[in-house]
């Protein structure tokens, strides 16, 4: 929290489980990113790509070094490297699923073709 004396949050007692929760919260960020951008921005998947991922990096590590200068907060480095590695997944994930809908979408349309 931001203010002195707040209620700390109890975390789980795995050993760098706040890195999987800052790739876990980018990885969602990525997916919820990916389908506005699709609509949006013009181009290969490849720009889109770059895209989110660089946006989300930014905003990442531009948290981190934001939360250094906050009284009774930490910035760490692997916490940006842990949202970017999270955006990669993500964005990864969506190119996978965005190409089989390509794919299932190409070969429908080359049976209705060859129907008619």
């Amino acid at each position: 929290m931001l203010w002195p004396g707040a209620p700390q949050v109890v975390a789980p007692r795995w050993a760098h489980f706040d890195k999987l929760a800052h790739a876990g919260a980018w990885f969602v960020l990525a997916v919820a990113v990916w389908p506005a951008l699709r609509r949006t921005v013009k181009g290969s998947r490849a720009r889109r790509a770059l895209l989110v991922v660089g946006a989300l990096a930014l905003w990442g590590f531009g948290v981190e070094l934001l939360q250094g200068l906050v009284p009774h907060r930490s910035s760490e480095v692997w916490d940006g490297v842990a949202d970017t590695a999270g955006a990669l997944l993500g964005t990864g994930l969506m190119i996978v699923l965005e190409s089989i809908q390509s794919a299932e979408g190409a070969v429908t349309g080359s049976t209705e073709e060859s129907q008619s």
